[in-house]
């Protein structure tokens, strides 16, 4: 399959099982990264791990009032060849530190309004089974799908990004969040992805149009990050309170 023919595949692609198909047998591309110490990695879906991603649970996403919030992180970290992150985290079977405070992060998206900030106790008081809940509310995409790294290469993750850069958006179409909270990647998505939407970074929020459709996106840290639960919780709030009195601003 040349290039154009593979392009096409992608673009018409109907459903995330049919785009994972054909992704996960990408032919191989070798890239140069880094700045100062330059390498060659080889993107080479066949060879190494391939890790599903998407939607968490299909019947909460499509609910009417569901705000639709799609994650986009930089990578898993397994050890198995195949891994359907969205079936371990539909199953319960995810419920761990990282994806605790992801749940948090969403109850507090979902209950934040122009005028308040979900408090964080509030937030952070859910039992593990509302959690679990909160999490089939969500989708989530890794920049890289093969398999990651306890601590993230960020030049790696970059090279993905770029080579994976049509792939990606069509999960985006695919996937059709309302808002994307990027953690810790939109940098990777503003330089490859999304440009030329975004030419320069000015703020923590854009409203721009992706695969045809206007989306939020906020531009955060990685769930993983160093800092406290309570002043990452609220970070994120705060920027996503100020997108909404944005937002409210433009209709007047």
């Amino acid at each position: 399959m040349n290039e154009n023919e593979y392009i096409s595949k992608i673009e018409n692609c109907k459903s995330l099982k049919e785009l994972f198909d054909i992704w996960e047998h990408k032919e191989p591309q070798t890239i140069n990264i880094g700045k100062r110490k330059k390498r060659d990695i080889v993107i080479n879906h066949k060879k190494n791990f391939f890790i599903y991603d998407g939607i968490v649970c299909e019947n909460k996403w499509n609910d009417k009032n569901n705000k639709k919030i799609l994650f986009m992180l930089k990578e898993s970290y397994t050890t198995d060849e195949k891994n359907d992150l969205m079936k371990w985290l539909r199953n319960g079977d995810g419920y761990i530190r990282m994806w605790k405070r992801i749940a948090r992060w969403t109850c507090g998206l979902v209950n934040t309004t122009a005028e308040k900030v979900y408090d964080f106790d509030k937030a952070e008081a859910i039992k593990d089974g509302e959690g679990r809940e909160m999490l089939k509310k969500i989708a989530v995409i890794n920049l890289k799908k093969s398999n990651g790294k306890s601590s993230s290469d960020m030049a790696e993750v970059n090279a993905y990004a770029s080579a994976d850069k049509k792939e990606i958006l069509k999960e985006i179409e695919l996937i059709d969040p309302k808002m994307i909270v990027c953690g810790g990647t939109f940098d990777s998505l503003r330089l490859d992805v999304m440009y030329p939407h975004i030419e320069k970074k000015e703020q923590q929020f854009y409203r721009i149009k992706i695969a045809g459709k206007d989306r939020l996106v906020l531009d955060y840290k990685h769930p993983s990050c160093w800092g406290t639960n309570k002043d990452k919780y609220y970070g994120l709030m705060a920027i996503y309170q100020q997108a909404l009195k944005n937002a409210l601003k433009t209709q007047e």
